[in-house]
């Protein structure tokens, strides 16, 4: 199936998912070959949901099988790439293994997956992840976040 991608008046825009994967105080993290730091998951298929959404991504990108906790938030994102104005619905799942003992992620070309402590997840994209990486995950948050580049593209 294709993934739910378009472009709207010069927008792409969209839908997305992806997974906090935490052990104890370490979160996976997906580091891309430029150093861009993402949890991993990725654009949703025609006729998916986000949860499974975000099990087929971790296991393409880590050959990990995790399990949605919960939804741990919504984040309406709007940034730009390279001039390149995005506007996106992204899906935070809290997930854990579906067998604790398999914890070693491959890696695919581009990217590498590693265990990180809690305090070196600072650099994720978007920045807004940082900020729900270090907050408690006690209830659903909804973020609407809006980056200058995007704000001033809408001004023009």
């Amino acid at each position: 199936m294709q993934d739910i991608r378009t472009k709207i008046a010069g927008v792409s825009v969209d839908i997305r998912a992806c997974g906090l994967l935490r052990n104890g105080d370490d979160y996976l993290v997906s580091t891309e070959n430029d150093g861009t730091q993402t949890l991993h998951g990725g654009a949703i298929k025609v006729g998916e949901t986000t949860e499974d959404a975000v099990v087929r991504e971790f296991f393409e990108e880590t050959a990990l099988q995790v399990i949605p906790n919960r939804l741990l938030a919504l984040i309406e994102n709007h940034f730009c790439i390279d001039n390149q104005p995005y506007q996106q619905l992204l899906f935070v799942y809290d997930v854990h293994l579906s067998d604790p003992t398999k914890r070693d992620p491959k890696s695919e070309d581009g990217c590498t997956s590693q265990w990180l402590p809690k305090e070196q997840v600072t650099q994720l994209r978007p920045a807004i992840l940082n900020e729900l990486v270090h907050q408690p995950f006690s209830t659903f948050t909804h973020i609407i976040n809006q980056e200058p580049a995007f704000i001033d593209y809408l001004a023009r």
